[in-house]
């Protein structure tokens, strides 16, 4: 079982839904004061202000770049003659683009220290080899129903975790044997009543169960997901070997007390054929419909039709990447002159060999918590980190490899590094000329301990 929920969770980091199209809302323009005066205050929390849970998963460890898992990376997939085949071409369907890892692993960074302050944050580093990004360093990464790629407080993750692992189980005759027959009969209503019992709620015709075929390869192996629209309210592992059937409630949210509330953020990868490669390619699409229901109606986990009352465009730059920011505001459903629901969205412009990133900072209005991330200091620290790779540095006039090297790590030596990897081609590592690109490895940017 252990196998199988981790294969579950797994493929779950890979599929994305997305939301209907709709007509595109009326906006209106306010100023952050403005927006402050219209902060939704309560004194208790309330289900306007509840999040889908939170599905904690295991990458590989909290040390992937000191375990070996980074060099077995390089030795395999880098250094390699004949390196494994490209994963195929996306092919645009309705759901968000599948995300493939070669590499995937958290660790531990050293600290950040603001220059000014010298405050020393202790963060979280999200390793792989299409990006980069720490993070709080008592956060989790993981999925929920908003974002396959989840970063959420500890709190979160705990207050989740008491619900999302509550697995309950029964036997059925009817589920031992042919995995078609098996199939025949859950399909034909067989446990809904167990399923029933589950979300507590009765199974309408507006319930389907869909079943997992990428995940159910195996002759003693079903797993669906109970579906209500375009959300799941259930998942269920049928063990055709055994006659059993385990599921778990899915259809529930988690109250946030604004107050308490440190938000989430949300990182997804867009589909290759929508342009990214500049500012204003970029703004016409936080224009579109595709930004405004798509990514926001699932971002935000809430109708955004006629909700949106700020929209507020602006731009970042890090040393890494030029950003294009949107800053949204959703009115509370009640009282439309009241704040309910904030998010700040990076976009970093895409090179030609990057994939297309969107960045999401969400929370509620109102929060106590000096380190949410709808904090602007927050999350531009956070942002500072973030590279899409590979990242290559062009080489400019009065540089060598060590000037390079400290640049991105602060050590010289690890110039040595740069040279050795394999896609950089360096044989003279002193002859290096104005105009070459360099990749910088992801250990480089790992070993850099100031942002």
């Amino acid at each position: 079982m252990k196998e199988a929920l981790l294969k579950m969770l797994l493929k779950a980091m890979a599929i994305w839904a997305w939301a209907s199209y709709e007509e595109p809302a009326s906006t209106q323009g306010y100023s952050q004061e403005e927006l402050t005066d219209m902060i939704y205050e309560t004194d208790e929390a309330s289900s306007d202000y509840s999040r889908s849970f939170f599905s904690a998963y295991v990458v590989t460890g909290v040390d992937c770049m000191d375990n070996g898992a980074y060099e077995q990376y390089v030795e395999f997939h880098v250094n390699q003659d004949n390196p494994e085949a490209e994963p195929e071409s996306q092919i645009r369907d309705d759901g968000f683009p599948v995300v493939y890892f070669k590499f995937m692993g958290l660790d531990l960074t050293d600290y950040y220290e603001e220059a000014k302050q010298q405050d020393y944050y202790f963060n979280k580093a999200f390793c792989s080899d299409i990006f980069y990004m720490e993070y709080p360093s008592d956060w989790y990464v993981g999925a929920a129903d908003s974002s396959a790629l989840t970063f959420v407080s500890e709190w979160e993750e705990e207050a989740s975790s008491n619900v999302i692992h509550d697995w309950e189980e029964s036997f059925d005759e009817n589920l031992e044997g042919d995995k078609a027959k098996v199939q025949e009969y859950i399909e034909g209503g067989g446990i809904n009543e167990f399923l029933e019992e589950v979300i507590g709620k009765p199974i309408t015709k507006e319930y389907k169960l869909i079943c997992r075929e990428q995940d159910s390869e195996e002759d003693w192996l079903l797993i669906y997901d109970l579906k209500k629209e375009d959300k799941v309210a259930a998942q269920v592992i049928v063990w055709c070997n055994l006659g059993k059937v385990n599921a778990r409630n899915q259809d529930i949210n988690l109250t946030v007390d604004p107050r308490d509330d440190y938000g989430r953020i949300l990182v997804f990868e867009e589909w290759d054929e929508i342009d990214f490669s500049s500012a204003d390619a970029i703004e016409e699409y936080v224009e579109s419909e595709d930004f405004l229901y798509r990514l926001l109606g699932e971002a935000l986990e809430e109708d955004v039709e006629q909700k949106i009352i700020s929209f507020e465009k602006g731009s970042f730059t890090s040393e890494y990447h030029e950003f294009v920011c949107v800053d949204v505001a959703l009115c509370d459903y009640d009282n439309p002159e009241k704040v309910s629901r904030q998010a700040a969205v990076y976009i970093p412009i895409t090179k030609p060999y990057n994939k297309n990133w969107v960045v999401v900072f969400e929370t509620f209005p109102g929060s106590k918590q000096k380190e949410n991330v709808y904090n602007s200091q927050v999350r531009e620290r956070i942002m500072k980190t973030f590279v899409s790779l590979p990242y290559y540095h062009q080489v400019e006039k009065g540089e060598n490899l060590s000037i390079i090297a400290q640049q991105y790590g602060e050590n010289p030596n690890l110039a040595y590094e740069i040279a050795a990897y394999k896609t950089n081609n360096i044989k003279q590592p002193d002859k290096i000329f104005p105009g070459q690109k360099i990749e910088i490895p992801l250990g480089i940017l790992f070993k850099k301990e100031h942002h």
